[in-house]
């Protein structure tokens, strides 16, 4: 791919320029094509009389700047939607949403397994009796994404068709589809569709078959990408579509910034207790204006993911002021926050958190499509690079997969390295060696040289403070709004002016306390984020107890109070004053009073009878059965007293009382 960047010193390019070849545009009231653009020229061609014309790009530019050139958008063919008023409107958009969102909140959801479990579970859920085909819940997904979330859009079908096909037919056109088109050396169009009348004739489905223009359209429409890489594999259609002529031309420092993750046949173990922890995935993201590493973050486990908490530690890495910690030798500067981002289309970066926390911090998103690394193609340079420069001297590293590279050991066996050793190894590479080497791209300047160039006229975005920002890594919840005590949980409550102003909007006619999703963070209950319905916006909460600072914990929290608890038991007990003397409180309450009969001499011994002087006594009058139950000790009838002991007690008046033991 040739990219072009213009250089540093041209310090007129302050303004986005951006042409690829095939493009439109109009010259001085004049629509002309792009037939050529190279980083040194380009060569337009008019519309009206097929002439054509060489262009330097210093001229170009000029003229561009003047408003003599500038893009020329394709006309589009008018389109009229019906508003969404219809019940069957309104039922069918609400029902493909229920599949886009849950498929979307999915890992990896472009893989054929989760497709199947997203229908499996909706169709349940919401009780469809005819579930949508697997690979349909994809592409409404993908017409959801490129049409920026547009209801109107993704059901622009169901709407303009004249002669409506029955759910039924596309659902078994795109099994068809799957099953001819879309596998290795697949069939020509004509065959396949020969195969789905047959497959229509056998289903006993009602009414006629689609039409053939009508079933072309609908493989027409398929990812040329997607199609390739069925057909002809992944070499293939890397080899097809890697090559682009859109030139990327950035005017200033964090205009445009890519983000990617590279996956590492790398293995991990614990700082302290050695366990091994798993594989691991780097996220980066480099400044295209300077090629510099604005920062990284890690994830690992056995089977590690890429998340949405990876990219918000990843983002904040990068706004971060950075920290010397002995890893590194040079400067290795923060720039603050970036302008645009851009990024694949990855459940990491399209998840819900993450859009409010670029729209929270002022970033524009611009995502491609997975499997196209020419859309971003300076952080899959530098993945390449990372790679062959840095992981393939570090031990423990067993290459990528398709190295074909056999192994004695397995990833577990071959860990080596701690978490902590793996992040010194990154940062040393990336500040000493790649900021300090020459790069083509930027006329043989370093990428720290080209910073530093950059900072003298630079003005970075307003700071951001990375610990307000905790609360987007929280997990989100749903919670009741009441009118004094706002949002509970955890038992913390959150309440605010603007937070009852959003309660009392929400609520409109209804007396009833509305429900609203808040993101909770245990790490700092400081305060919450609410997230304000049918919009990307966020509302800071604070905690009612001002006594809490920012950044404390949950458990903080919970060890705090025990602690207070603890202390005040270990406190001294207060002086109170009285009229007639100085007292401090009881401590232990008083022994009772022994009457006056205990505190006569008591003389206490124990006999033993048998059995007839026993009797004898009691016969007597010397002693007497004690009718304390609590005392008596139970015998089996069968079993033969041969000595009872007995302790009598002076009582009252020299009257004997004897107890059975």
């Amino acid at each position: 791919m040739n990219n072009m960047k213009l250089k540093p010193q041209l310090s007129k390019y302050n303004k986005s320029f951006i042409f690829k070849k095939g493009q439109w545009a109009m010259l001085s009231g004049e629509l002309v094509q792009i037939r050529t653009a190279e980083p040194d020229f380009f060569v337009l061609q008019s519309k009206n009389n097929s002439q054509t014309q060489m262009y330097t790009t210093d001229a170009l530019y000029d003229l561009y700047m003047q408003g003599a050139f500038s893009p020329a958008e394709a006309a589009e063919k008018p389109i009229t939607f019906r508003p969404l008023n219809s019940e069957r409107d309104l039922f069918e958009a609400e029902r493909r949403l229920a599949y886009i969102h849950d498929l979307q909140a999915r890992d990896n959801p472009g893989s054929e397994k989760t497709w199947a479990k997203t229908v499996a579970y909706v169709s349940r859920r919401i009780g469809d009796p005819e579930p949508p085909h697997p690979k349909q819940v994809y592409r409404w997904l993908k017409a959801w994404q490129d049409s920026n979330h547009n209801v109107h859009r993704l059901l622009k079908k169901v709407q303009l068709r004249a002669k409506p096909t029955l759910d039924q037919q596309l659902d078994l056109a795109l099994e068809v589809i799957d099953d001819e088109y879309l596998v290795p050396h697949g069939e020509i169009k004509q065959h396949v569709y020969q195969s789905f009348c047959e497959r229509f004739a056998q289903s006993g489905l009602s009414g006629k078959a689609m039409s053939r223009s009508y079933f072309y359209e609908i493989i027409d429409s398929l990812d040329p990408l997607e199609v390739c890489l069925a057909q002809k594999g992944k070499k293939a259609a890397l080899a097809k579509f890697r090559a682009s002529d859109e030139k990327i031309v950035v005017e200033h420092v964090m205009k445009r910034v890519e983000m990617d993750g590279v996956h590492l046949n790398l293995g991990l173990i614990d700082d302290d207790t050695g366990e091994f922890l798993g594989k691991v995935i780097v996220f980066f993201a480099i400044d295209v204006y300077t090629r510099y590493i604005l920062g990284y973050s890690l994830i690992y486990g056995i089977s590690p993911g890429e998340t949405s908490q990876a990219v918000f530690e990843l983002i904040s890495s990068m706004i971060a002021p950075k920290v010397r910690n002995g890893n590194y030798r040079h400067e290795w500067h923060g720039l603050g926050k970036p302008w645009e981002i851009h990024c694949d289309n990855g459940h990491a970066f399209t998840a819900v958190t993450t859009r409010r926390l670029l729209a929270h911090l002022g970033i524009t998103q611009h995502q491609s499509e997975t499997g196209k690394g020419q859309r971003r193609p300076f952080i899959e340079r530098f993945n390449r690079t990372f790679r062959n420069q840095l992981c393939k001297k570090i031990p423990g590293y067993l290459g990528k997969r398709v190295d074909n590279e056999t192994f004695d050991k397995t990833i577990e066996q071959s860990a080596q390295l701690t978490v902590s050793e793996f992040k010194a190894y990154i940062e040393e590479y990336i500040v000493d060696v790649y900021h300090q080497r020459a790069h083509k791209g930027l006329d043989g300047m370093t990428p720290q040289q080209a910073v530093e160039q950059a900072l003298e006229t630079f003005i970075p975005r307003e700071a951001v403070d990375v610990k307000t920002l905790s609360f987007m890594s929280g997990v989100t919840k749903t919670g009741t709004v009441q009118a004094t005590h706002g949002i509970q949980i955890k038992n913390q409550n959150f309440n605010s002016k603007e937070l009852r102003e959003l309660r009392f909007k929400t609520m409109g006619s209804s007396n009833k306390s509305p429900k609203l999703d808040f993101i909770f963070n245990h790490k700092d209950i400081s305060q919450i984020a609410v997230l304000i319905p049918q919009s990307m916006e966020i509302l800071l909460v604070p905690n009612r107890d001002k006594t809490i600072p920012p950044g404390t914990s949950l458990a903080d929290f919970a060890l705090s109070k025990v602690s207070k608890k603890l202390d005040n038991r270990n406190q001294p007990q207060p002086v109170f004053s009285s009229k007639h003397k100085q007292h401090k409180p009881k401590a232990t309450p008083k022994s009772r009073k022994k009457s006056s009969d205990s505190k006569s001499t008591q003389s206490t011994q124990q006999q033993t009878f048998t059995d007839e002087q026993l009797l004898a006594q009691l016969d007597s009058g010397a002693m007497r059965i004690a009718q304390n139950t609590a005392h008596y000790t139970e015998k089996a009838p069968s079993e033969a007293y041969t000595s009872v002991s007995v302790t009598p007690t002076t009582h009252g008046q020299g009257r004997r009382r004897s107890e059975v033991n």
